[in-house]
């Protein structure tokens, strides 16, 4: 018997869609044996042997330790960002409260989670090298792939095109983004077309340029957009802005090649 005690009923997963996989304990607890969700709910002060915790932490080079239990979240429209809970239901970001209290917005990357406050300041539970793209746990290769620089950019053009397609983001911004593009370089290799969309400041195009030069020759288009960035976008001129945006990218040839058509 589990330290939560008998399970008393079985439930359909928010998270991953399975009609039977959540087991409910008589205290209440819940969680999902579906293979590779980490859904649960329980006591948010709750550490408990039967919370998704035991992760290897790369990150910092030691061995294998017991991790902070992931903090539950609830999938809410994001109102002021234009975003609907059902694209923060599918990508897994939600609204939550860190164990000290300080409520945050939560970014789901497997078994880690990235936190951010009010004040947009960042931090991370459990996290391990290597950390995947944002979202990319939900897309095969295909004709076409939207980069975005951060998670609420994301969530922005899966909000402009119902969902329906490939969008990703950069785990840390711009700083980290051609890191981050390299370690995922033979995924993002099996797409016909890589549209690099972001921030339009200096930093922003100056990582997108880096980005788009480690690309597949032929594979990279750069995405201008009316305002700063995806999701101002989105609020300020609408979702078609965004699309248009998309078609209309520029393809990126390096530095010295010209093509005729350009000239």
């Amino acid at each position: 018997m589990s330290i939560h005690g008998n399970v008393v009923s079985r439930d359909s997963c928010p998270d991953c869609g399975s009609s039977d996989n959540v087991a409910v304990y008589e205290n209440g607890y819940a969680k999902c044996f579906g293979q590779g969700c980490g859904y649960w709910k329980g006591n948010k002060n709750e550490a408990s042997s039967d919370s998704p915790s035991v992760v290897p932490d790369r990150s910092s080079g030691t061995p294998d330790r017991r991790a902070s239990p992931m903090i539950p979240v609830e999938y809410l429209p994001l109102t002021k960002r234009g975003i609907s809970a059902e694209t923060c239901r599918l990508f897994k970001y939600g609204i939550g409260e860190k164990h000290d209290g300080t409520p945050v917005q939560v970014a789901q990357y497997g078994n880690a989670q990235k936190f951010r406050t009010a004040d947009k300041k960042f931090s991370w539970s459990n996290r391990e090298a290597g950390t995947p793209l944002f979202g990319r746990h939900l897309w095969k290769p295909q004709k076409r792939l939207v980069i975005t620089e951060g998670e609420i950019d994301c969530l922005s053009y899966a909000e402009a095109v119902d969902r329906k397609w490939p969008v990703v983001s950069v785990p840390d911004g711009a700083g980290s983004a051609k890191r981050a593009v390299e370690e995922a370089i033979d995924w993002i290799s099996q797409f016909e077309e890589v549209v690099i969309m972001f921030d339009m400041d200096e930093a922003g195009q100056q990582a997108a340029q880096e980005v788009a030069e480690i690309l597949p020759p032929g594979k990279a288009l750069l995405a201008t957009l009316p305002r700063k960035d995806p999701n101002q976008t989105l609020l300020e001129v609408g979702a078609g802005e965004l699309v248009r945006a998309v078609f209309q990218a520029k393809p990126f040839h390096p530095a010295g090649i010209v093509e005729g058509l350009d000239l």
